[in-house]
């Protein structure tokens, strides 16, 4: 299989500087006023069957930042203009977890530990998790926050995620949501789901959803009304009824032609520049504290397209973190 190697922006050009590099900090200083994103790996992948390969995102996704640069020319949805990120965010690299060694229920613990002490120490303006399967959400969310009835969840995703708890082997990727609500306090009433796939949920799981008071937005009436209105519409809801709000992003949520890297990816799902929009939104509003990127498999990526795509959410949203009212 062909996989396509992250190419640097203008190799040797002190005037083309690459995202990457601004991550790094390899290009200027960024001025401490500056809002400010941090990034930090989650290379959950025990927790999916069948066995895939979500724990070497992290490492991928900072190579892939090499192919683009750290300049937005006309970003934004409302508003568009050119952002200079490495003038106007501040970004640091808060490293990968170690976690590859464990098994999935005690990987899944110490992601809660480390995302605890994190909080502890003070988290950036807006924190850009890249994982790693969707399970890493319940430890994210459970780990920053000591009262999950105080926080809201918005997931763009074709699935529910509120599965049984089934193979033995505790939750798993397609059940985060459900051990939420049953074990940690996760209120229903305060999960928005868009982008959900027209045929790739059990009726028994919808009902769950909506027995839990879920807010749910097909894919279809997503797109119809304008995918980045739509979450900047329930976002603006959402954070009237919570302290904070998580976001996050399942891949699979593109149609199946644009997400090859994502196993749960349908056609009939929305386009990347419908995601990357979306991005730009929810790195603009001032409720989301926490963005989590998951679900690209780098054995499924040819060309890759997933890590491409989870590149850009990071700097959509970090452009949008730029203009977000402070």
């Amino acid at each position: 299989m062909y996989i396509r190697e992250p190419m640097p922006g203008i190799p040797g050009d002190p005037a083309w500087p690459t995202a990457a590099e601004w991550l790094r900090g390899d290009y200027g200083e960024q001025p401490a006023s500056a809002p400010h994103i941090g990034v930090i790996g989650v290379p959950l992948s025990q927790s999916s069957a069948p066995p895939a390969a979500q724990h070497m995102t992290p490492a991928l996704f900072r190579q892939h930042l090499e192919r683009f640069a750290c300049f937005g020319a006309g970003v934004g949805i409302t508003d568009p203009r050119s952002v200079y990120l490495s003038e106007e965010v501040r970004a640091s690299d808060l490293g990968t977890l170690e976690i590859g060694h464990l098994h999935n229920v005690p990987a899944q613990e110490k992601i809660k530990t480390e995302f605890t002490e994190l909080a502890a120490r003070g988290v950036p303006d807006l924190l850009f998790c890249i994982g790693g399967d969707d399970a890493v959400m319940r430890p994210v969310l459970t780990g920053l926050h000591e009262d999950p009835g105080r926080i809201g969840l918005m997931m763009l995703d074709s699935h529910h995620d509120v599965r049984l708890g089934y193979r033995n082997q505790g939750p798993h990727n397609g059940a985060a949501v459900r051990f939420m609500i049953e074990e940690d306090g996760l209120l229903g009433s305060n999960v928005v789901q868009i982008g959900i796939a027209p045929f790739g949920n059990s009726p028994v799981y919808r009902r769950y959803c909506d027995e839990h008071g879920f807010t749910i937005v097909e894919a279809g009436p997503a797109r119809r009304e304008g995918f980045a209105a739509c979450v900047a519409r329930h976002l603006d809801q959402l954070a009237e009824r919570v302290d904070t709000i998580i976001v996050d992003i399942d891949v699979d949520v593109l149609d199946a032609g644009y997400g090859p890297a994502s196993p749960g990816a349908r056609p009939g799902q929305i386009a990347p520049w419908e995601l990357h929009e979306a991005c730009n939104v929810i790195g603009a509003h001032p409720a989301v504290s926490t963005l989590i990127v998951v679900e690209v498999d780098k054995t499924m990526d040819l060309f890759g397209t997933g890590l491409d795509n989870a590149c850009v959410c990071f700097l959509q949203a970090a452009c949008g973190l730029a203009v977000r009212p402070r």
